[in-house]
């Protein structure tokens, strides 16, 4: 019977063994499971959801179709999709069996703490185990994270990103923390770092230190890596395509990987622009003859395409040479520009647009 749903020996065991079916006979268990899997089925959720669920919590057999039925309806009436149900309780099959009471004093207490009602679904959907832990986890959690600095608003601002967080044990969390001080980073760099890329919080340690070693294959040394890190955490999140693609980049354009390296450390934000937008901005340089300009300021990347041509094509009809001071022009503040040659940035993208 077990075979024939798709079940293999230990998830088959997991099941027989569990404290609340170990009572009923073979042929009682049959009954319960196949019609756990028909109504499922039946629902929406595959073979394998199926299998997961129960294996998770196999008191799922125990309940009955009216009373899975009631379930839905209340998770709808809290604005839940069916697929977002199926979604979520595939993850967490305890949602359809915890009380509506629990649910509501969840979904009560994050809204007491000034989440939105779109931050709470948002949250629920992507971690609808937070329904499973206690109100006093919570607030656990919440207290270790002003222990380390943070203020309400800024845990609701990671939390709300990225939710697993709740989820991590404070002991794990406080590994992570010790992990970026062997960076040399203090308490305060480190929660700016976590305030730009909440993940960090998310990932292991192992996660991240293999995304060190990483920077480290590519040719930057360790205080190079930390130097990374800090000004751009969200390099974490970045794949090692992704990254690589980045130093083929310049490399490809004619840069050494010495020249390569100092455009990246001088801005390690690099790494998170689409080469397109790289591509783009190479190129408005290129066809003004200021390319060679760029390896004095690599910070030019961080202007936009459209200002960056707007700007060149005024100082062009303006007869200005297209030189090295030019270059130092282009990447003005837009107060200083505008005090120097009597325009806005506004006026001057809208003069000269780029046509792309």
């Amino acid at each position: 019977m077990f075979e024939k749903l798709g079940y293999n020996k230990y998830e088959k065991d997991k099941i027989i063994n569990s404290y609340t079916l170990k009572r009923y006979n073979i042929n009682t268990l049959e009954n319960k499971l196949v019609n756990t899997f028909n109504y499922c089925k039946n629902i929406g959720y595959s073979p394998e959801s199926i299998i997961r669920m129960t294996v998770i919590l196999p008191t799922l057999i125990n309940y009955k179709d009216v009373t899975l039925d009631k379930r839905f309806i209340f998770l709808k009436s809290l604005g839940y999709s069916l697929d977002e149900i199926i979604k979520t309780s595939s993850k967490s099959p305890s949602i359809l069996t915890i009380s509506e009471e629990n649910i509501l004093d969840k979904l009560d207490y994050l809204k007491s703490l000034g989440y939105s009602k779109n931050d709470i679904h948002r949250m629920t959907v992507l971690v609808p185990s937070l329904f499973s832990l206690s109100i006093n986890v919570l607030k656990e959690r919440r207290k270790n994270l002003i222990d380390l600095g943070f203020n309400e608003k800024e845990i609701n601002k990671i939390t709300s990103k990225i939710p697993s967080i709740y989820t991590e044990p404070n002991n794990k969390l406080n590994e992570k923390i010790a992990y970026l001080k062997t960076y040399g980073y203090d308490l305060d760099i480190i929660k700016k770092m976590i305030l730009k890329a909440p993940s960090l919080l998310a990932f292991s340690i192992k996660r991240l230190d293999d995304k060190k070693d990483f920077l480290i294959s590519l040719g930057f040394n360790f205080n190079e890596v930390s130097y990374l890190i800090k000004f751009n955490p969200v390099i974490f999140n970045l794949s090692e395509e992704n990254i690589i693609s980045k130093v083929n980049f310049f490399k490809d354009k004619g840069y050494s990987l010495e020249e390569t390296r100092y455009i990246l450390l001088k801005l390690p934000t690099i790494f998170n622009y689409s080469l397109d937008s790289l591509e783009e901005k190479l190129n408005i340089l290129k066809e003004a003859n200021l390319e060679k300009e760029f390896l004095n300021r690599p910070s030019y990347l961080m202007q936009s395409s459209i200002l960056s041509f707007s700007r060149l094509e005024f100082l062009k009809e303006n007869g200005f040479t297209l030189d090295h001071k030019a270059f130092n022009y282009l990447l003005m503040s837009s107060k200083d520009f505008e005090k120097k040659f009597g325009i806005s940035n506004d006026l001057v993208k809208e003069r000269y647009s780029l046509k792309k």
